[in-house]
This record gives C-alpha cells, sequence and structure tokens, in this order.
C-alpha cells in the first residue's frame, strides 16, 4: 500500500443533524434553529427565509452523513435521484422530480444543471472529483424559471469548493478500507493579510474493484484517480473581491461491471443469439451477485477534466457587479459491454472532447426605499467538441460528430416587500434564452456511408428562442414561519438524435420540452420545550409537455435509435424534512419525498408506420423515499475530545432504469429495480485528548444489501437486460489531523 500524506483531508469538527450547513464555519452543528445560508436567488440568504425548496448540505457534513460521491447525495435529499451510468461510476445520471434527460451525447444536456464555483459543468464526465473540501451543496428543485433558466427543467445542483480564508491551516485525511480503498486527501490555507488568500486541496483515491469479472479475472467498479484544486482570493480594495478556482482531475479506472441478468424469449424479431445464449445466462446467474462474465478484454473508463472558474464583485454603492468566468475540458474514453456477457454480442465505446466557455454578467441592488430587490444579468455559453460512439451489434455502427452548442440569455427577476404587510413579499423573473446548435454528423454501418453521401458528413444547425419565468408570493406569518406559492416555466433545448442512422432521422430532431410547475410550500421552526425542531414542505405539480425520449428498434436488420417529442406528463408530489433534538446528546432528521409521475401521452412509432400507446410507461422515479439519521454524543469528559455514534438508513420503493419499459401489451419486469432499504453507521472520536486529531469508523450498506444501482434493457430490440450492481458493504477507519 502507498500513502502519500502530501496534505489531506476533512476536518470533522462540523457535523450536522440536519441537511444543511453553518453560517459560521466553526459552528459544530446545523441543527434546527441555527442560521443556515444558501444561494438559491444567487446571494446569501437564509435558507428558513427562500421561497424555494432547497437542500443544503455543509462541506463539513458530508463525510459524517457517509456523503464520499454524487450517487451517495440521494441517500440525504429529498426528491433527488442520482443513478450510476452505463458509462461508469464517474458519470452519473441525476433525476430531480422525475424529470431526467440522460444520454450523455454533446448534442443533448441533461435535465438538472449541475454548478461548481458558479459555472455550469454542462458534461456529467468526472464530476465525482468535485465531492472534497466543500463549502456546501445545495440542490434546487423544479425548473429555476429566472436565474438558473437554461436547461433546468428538473432543477440544479450547486457546489461550492472551500473558499481561501483568513489565517493559516489546513487538514490531513487518510482513509483505508475493505477492497484496500487508500484515500488520501487534504488542504492548506495560506493568507497573506486580507488582501491575499490562497487555499490548495488535493484528493487520491485507490480501491479495488467490487465486481470482478470470471471471464478475464478483472475487478470493475474499481477507484483509480486523482484531483487537485488550487483558489486565489485577491482583494485588492474595500468592496472589491475577485477569486479564481482551478482544477484538475484523472481517472484511469476499468469502469462499471454491466452483469447480464434477462434474455427475452423467445428473441425480438430479426435477433440471432449466439449459440448456448440461455445456458450462459444461466452460468451467470450462478455466479455470486458481485460478479460478472463480460468478454470486454480491455475495459476502460478514463476522464481527464481541468476547469477554471473566475468571480469579480465590486460593489458600487448599494449595487454589486459581478462577473462569473468560467471554462472546463472533458477528454473521456470509455469502453462498456452493453449486453454483459462472454459473448460478442453488444461492445460499446464512447469517445468525447469538450471545451466549454460561459460568463453571467449581473447587477444587483435594492430600490424604493429597500422595499425592491432586484437582479439583472446576461449570459453566454459556448460548447465545442467532438463526439462519437462505436457500437458492434448486427454490425459495426460508427457514430461521430463535430458539435457546437451555443447560448444567450438575458434574464431580471424582482423582489418586491409588500409594503404595510409585514412579511409579504412578491417575486416576479423573466429570462430570454437562445440556444444555436450545429452539428456535422458522420455515420456509417460496416464502414458504409449511412446518409448516402461521399465524405460521409452533413452539417446541419437549429435555433431556439425562448421565454421562461419564475412568479411567487410569500408571507413570513411570524418570524418562524414562511409560507409561499410560486409557478415557473421551464424550458429544455431541442437537440440532434446523435445516433441517427439516416437522414430522415438527421433531419427531425427533436422539439424543445417544456416544464409548468406549481408550488406551495411551508417553512417552520419551532420548540418543545427549549428543545429546537425544524419542518419544511413542498408540494408541487408539473405539466410536462414534448417530452424528449431515445427509442432503439431493430429495422431491416439495423439497429437504430429515434430521439423523438414522444409524451407529455403530469407529474405530483410532496417532499418533507424534519429535524428534531430532544436532548442536548441525541440530534435526529427525516426526510420523505412522494413522486406520482404519469404519462399522459406516449406514443411510440413502430417500424412500417403508425404508433402504439405505451402511456403506461414508468417514469424512472421511486413513488417513496424515506431517510432518516439519529446522532448520538457519548457522555465523556470534555478533555478526552468528543464521540458521537451515528447512524442512518435509506429507503426507496420500486424504480426503473428504463425509459421505455412498457410495450403496448406487457411491462418488462427486468426494467425495474426492486424496493430497497441500506443502512450505515459511523462512530468518530474528534479532538482527541484534546488534540486537533480525530478518528472515526464507517460501514456503508451495513447489511450487505444486494440491490441494482442502474442499467440497460433492451429486451425490446436487442433482447438483453444488463445491470450494474450497488455498492456492498464497505467499512474502513479515518484518520484525520487539522492544522
Amino acid at each position: 500500500m502507498k500513502a502519500i500524506l502530501w496534505g489531506s483531508t476533512l476536518l470533522f469538527g462540523g457535523l450536522a443533524g440536519s441537511p444543511a450547513f453553518a453560517q459560521e464555519s466553526g459552528q459544530p452543528q446545523a441543527d434546527a434553529g441555527d442560521v443556515i445560508i444558501v444561494t438559491a436567488r444567487k446571494k446569501e440568504e437564509s435558507l428558513q427565509q427562500v421561497p424555494i425548496a432547497v437542500t443544503a448540505i455543509g462541506g463539513e457534513q458530508l463525510a459524517s452523513k457517509n456523503v464520499v460521491r454524487f450517487q451517495d447525495l440521494q441517500q440525504v435529499t429529498a426528491g433527488l435521484t442520482v443513478q450510476s451510468s452505463a458509462f461508469g461510476n464517474n458519470i452519473p445520471s441525476f433525476t430531480i422530480r422525475g424529470q431526467r434527460q440522460f444520454a450523455p451525447y454533446m448534442t443533448l444536456d441533461p435535465s438538472t444543471a449541475i454548478y461548481f464555483a458558479d459555472v455550469v459543468q454542462s458534461r456529467p464526465q468526472g464530476l465525482n472529483a468535485a465531492m472534497y473540501d466543500l463549502e456546501s451543496v445545495q440542490v434546487l428543485k423544479g425548473p429555476q424559471g429566472t436565474l438558473y433558466g437554461r436547461n433546468t427543467t428538473g432543477g440544479a445542483v450547486l457546489i461550492a469548493p472551500k473558499k481561501p480564508e483568513a489565517g493559516n491551516g489546513g487538514y490531513a485525511r487518510l482513509v483505508l478500507g475493505n477492497y484496500d480503498l487508500r484515500t488520501i486527501e487534504g488542504a492548506a490555507n495560506l493568507a497573506f493579510g486580507d488582501h491575499i488568500q490562497f487555499r490548495a486541496a488535493g484528493q487520491i483515491a485507490r480501491r479495488d474493484g467490487y465486481t470482478p469479472n470470471h471471464y478475464n479475472g478483472v475487478r470493475l467498479d474499481d477507484e483509480h484517480n486523482e484531483n487537485w484544486r488550487l483558489s486565489l482570493r485577491l482583494r485588492p480594495a474595500e468592496g472589491i473581491e475577485n477569486l479564481t478556482v482551478v482544477n484538475g482531475f484523472h481517472a484511469r479506472e476499468n469502469g462499471v461491471g454491466y452483469k447480464l441478468v434477462a434474455l427475452a424469449d423467445p428473441a425480438p424479431p430479426g435477433i440471432v443469439y449466439p449459440d448456448g445464449y440461455f445456458a450462459t445466462l444461466a452460468a451467470i446467474r450462478a455466479q455470486p451477485f458481485h460478479s460478472t462474465n463480460s468478454d470486454l478484454v480491455n475495459p476502460a473508463a478514463r476522464i481527464k477534466t481541468f476547469g477554471l472558474s473566475n468571480v469579480t464583485t465590486i460593489d458600487i454603492g448599494e449595487v454589486q457587479l459581478k462577473n462569473v468566468l468560467g471554462y472546463r475540458h472533458v477528454k473521456s474514453f470509455v469502453a462498456f459491454d452493453f449486453d454483459g456477457s462472454p459473448a460478442a454480442f453488444f461492445p460499446s465505446l464512447e469517445n468525447v472532447r469538450s471545451n466549454m466557455w460561459s460568463d453571467e454578467l449581473q447587477l444587483q441592488g435594492k430600490a424604493l426605499g429597500g422595499t425592491l430587490d432586484w437582479i439583472v444579468g446576461a449570459y453566454f455559453f459556448q460548447e465545442k467538441g467532438s463526439d462519437q460512439q462505436t457500437s458492434t451489434f448486427l454490425a459495426v455502427r460508427d457514430s461521430k460528430g463535430d458539435i457546437v452548442n451555443r447560448s444567450y440569455s438575458g434574464f431580471v427577476q424582482l423582489n418586491y416587500h409588500v409594503p404595510g404587510v409585514d412579511g409579504l413579499s412578491a417575486t416576479a423573473g423573466v429570462r430570454i434564452t437562445k440556444d444555436i446548435r450545429k452539428f456535422d454528423a458522420q455515420s456509417t454501418v460496416n464502414g458504409n456511408c449511412r446518409f448516402g453521401v461521399n465524405p460521409c458528413s452533413v452539417k446541419r444547425r437549429l435555433s431556439y428562442a425562448e421565454p421562461t419565468y419564475h412568479l411567487g408570493l410569500d408571507w413570513r406569518v411570524t418570524p418562524d414561519v414562511l409560507v409561499y406559492v410560486s409557478h415557473s416555466r421551464g424550458y429544455h433545448s431541442g437537440a440532434f438524435n446523435f445516433l441517427a442512422g439516416n437522414l430522415a432521422a438527421l433531419d427531425n430532431p427533436a422539439d424543445p420540452e417544456f416544464v409548468m410547475n406549481y408550488e406551495a410550500g411551508l417553512k417552520t421552526d419551532w420548540r418543545i420545550g427549549d428543545r429546537p425542531g425544524r419542518l419544511n414542505l413542498a408540494v408541487y405539480r408539473q405539466d410536462y409537455s414534448g417530452i424528449q425520449r431515445v427509442v432503439g428498434a431493430v429495422v431491416n436488420g439495423t439497429f437504430v435509435s429515434s430521439l423523438v417529442n414522444a409524451a407529455e406528463a403530469r407529474i405530483q408530489g410532496l417532499e418533507a424534512e424534519l429535524s428534531f433534538s430532544p436532548a442536548e446528546f441525541l440530534k435526529l432528521s427525516a426526510h420523505y419525498a412522494y413522486t406520482d409521475p404519469k404519462y399522459t401521452r406516449f406514443d411510440r412509432a413502430v417500424p412500417g408506420g403508425g404508433a402504439v400507446d405505451i402511456s403506461p410507461t414508468r417514469f424512472i422515479a421511486s413513488k417513496h423515499v424515506l431517510g432518516g439519521e439519529a446522532r448520538l454524543t457519548l457522555p465523556v469528559n470534555d478533555r478526552a475530545g468528543r464521540i458521537e455514534l451515528v447512524g442512518s438508513a435509506y429507503y426507496q420503493s420500486r424504480t426503473t432504469f428504463n425509459e421505455q419499459n412498457y410495450d403496448g401489451a406487457r411491462f418488462f419486469p427486468t426494467s425495474f429495480i426492486a424496493p430497497y432499504t441500506l443502512l450505515n453507521a459511523r462512530v468518530e472520536w474528534s479532538n482527541i485528548m484534546g488534540s486537533n486529531a480525530s478518528l472515526a469508523g464507517f460501514v456503508r450498506n451495513l447489511t450487505d444489501k444486494h440491490y441494482y444501482a442502474g442499467g440497460t434493457d433492451l429486451v425490446d430490440s436487442a433482447g438483453t437486460t444488463g445491470v450494474f450492481l450497488g455498492a456492498p458493504r464497505t467499512y474502513g477507519l479515518e484518520l484525520a489531523y487539522r492544522f
């Protein structure tokens, strides 16, 4: 084992009992009654005063809540689902309130926008690199309409890295665990007076894969990556600040462990299984749960990213000018086996190169004697790059192209505090967005151009201009009770079908999606005796139209993928977050999400013409999700330090990993993930005998529950269902030191 303690890790001083973070970084808890600061409206405000459904998790809470990657966030956030993808654990898929658009092609954008250091991350590759040395993670639910208006029909996730601060110091952290887990993490902060502050942070992670491949002995679902981050904060004069954050990520891993779990019987029309394929399936089923038997000789998930964020703020009297400049480079190569079997049936690879620039200029301030808060801004986004996917199924299909995505928008939002009615405010905002997409498409099958041209290159251009908006009314009934209602319009840009197999498919791109969101919420702080509690509720309904879906079928002996506006839907639900401290030594928290999405129309085209109604298809969302945590502080002498025991549970009802799981006559049972419950535990001894050292032990998935983390169901086209597996029981020790 190689341990390189070059400066690493997480300070465990701030352990929270509710999903939020404290205003002061030194505050040990973020429980009911604390002032919790969020930036959901692009300014610092108390969580309990913001009329938006937001879950906020402090950076110092992530480890204590067993959150070490994005996929763990769903266990502590109501309404959020994060699944691993076919393209690896470092390319996650996000769903908020049933809104999901995930195919990682550059011609498409996800429905949930991820922001790191105020800069949008247009591609999901390498996002787990952000999950260390953080100020906070905030999850904004539902279409934001104005301030985060482009393509955020589901919501937005805001990741704030730890800023350089006054004083010198830092932390180091070493984690050792089963599957030969070795993680080294740390940060060092240097301050040169009040005007120059610098922070360097990094993380190295190694872990053997928990999914052995019996075909070639390779262990899949491993970790082998490095992260680094440098931050510089300049304050040259009073009211002027510039914050620059540069970061990099490099992963060289074996990728996700695909496993064949089902075959259509009989095979779909035009499909001929390899000899003995059902016997192969039976042999795979007889193997241990955490195993696969994939013929992919050289599995790979190689990702390299580089990012830059530069944020300048200038206070001019009561007006603040802010400019956010961003850049991100992504280089990704992933080889995977769609069928997850020892037969050469459906191997694939994905190759992406992307360069993204963005800039947002905003002004905000007050008017009308302080009764009107206003913000106005302009935004530019451009992404250029290339994408390629090669698959061998019935034939060798190669889809690739050079892609340009460009967006311009302007926005304004006003918040008016109604005179004469204490605590009553009205909000109105609008955003106008113009999206431009350019696609130089190249597609071949067995080396022959599918577009019938030579050279095999067809250039196309799309342009859309759409308004989105947000309207709201909120009333602070008492200092501890806020009620609000809101309505917003969300928009998701139209897109080309990256896998278009002919000119007709290329010349019929998908139109934009639209979401009309209606929401009501309640935020309360209260006490039972002298013990604090907090309850936040949100109920919503969304009318969802123009839903983009990727549909696959075999046509004339060739696998064809289509991107269509196939559906309309109604989504409604409830979210609740509760925390209560019945005693000084005990803190409890829980969250619940009820999500009820239903297609009101979903027509699927069939080869030869016509369509079939598949509106009973289920969304990729669990109807019921419940999580909870209990945190117990043991009564030990203060000179000995602080000992905490933490137990948490997470339950989700049945869900699916396939966007079409009904063919007009039956459901595909292999598309569904059965309900499961995960238990986690942690014990931590911090400030050991008055020192700056901490020691913790953790167990994730305490009962070693077997469950699916996602998959690809092609039973109606290719005849196969491949899944990737949820992590088994993992455990380890963490040693941390503050300096």
